[in-house]
């Protein structure tokens, strides 16, 4: 699908009426692939993989969790690869160099094997769990930001 395929848009009067029901969904069964794009960030790649699985634990059975290690120079490489030997559900991308935030998301995007895609910074700069102000809008369009 490209952009010009999307024929749905959100619009600021869909986000004025928000009901502010940001309850999990009872029937959760979409899938998704969370892609963590990482640069030398061994501080907080294990935290936010499990900050990514827990909170989109509460809205869909079938996660699963893409890291890509963007050339890193520290320990983040060796850590993502032990988390995915040590999770079923953790994949491990490995850029020897240094690609830029695009390149990773490609790397993580063209692996992606779920039905929804989400991707976040790894550095845990945003609240994981505020996933639940968008899970309602997944099901209406085709993208959300």
């Amino acid at each position: 699908m490209s952009f010009s395929d999307i024929d749905s848009h959100v619009h600021a009067r869909d986000l004025e009426n928000d009901d502010g029901n940001d309850q999990p969904v009872a029937n959760k069964q979409q899938s998704i692939t969370i892609i963590f794009p990482a640069f030398n960030e061994e501080a907080n790649i294990r935290t936010a993989v499990e900050q990514g699985r827990r909170a989109m634990s509460k809205f869909f059975t079938d996660i699963e969790i893409i890291v890509i290690n963007d050339g890193s120079s520290d320990a983040t490489g060796t850590i993502v690869d032990q988390l995915a030997m040590e999770c079923d559900d953790v994949v491990s991308i490995r850029h020897e160099v240094n690609r830029g935030y695009g390149a990773a998301l490609r790397s993580g995007i063209e692996r992606a094997r779920k039905e929804l895609i989400f991707f976040t910074d790894s550095d845990l700069q945003f609240d994981l769990e505020e996933i639940r102000h968008l899970e309602k809008w997944i099901r209406k369009y085709d993208i959300v930001a």
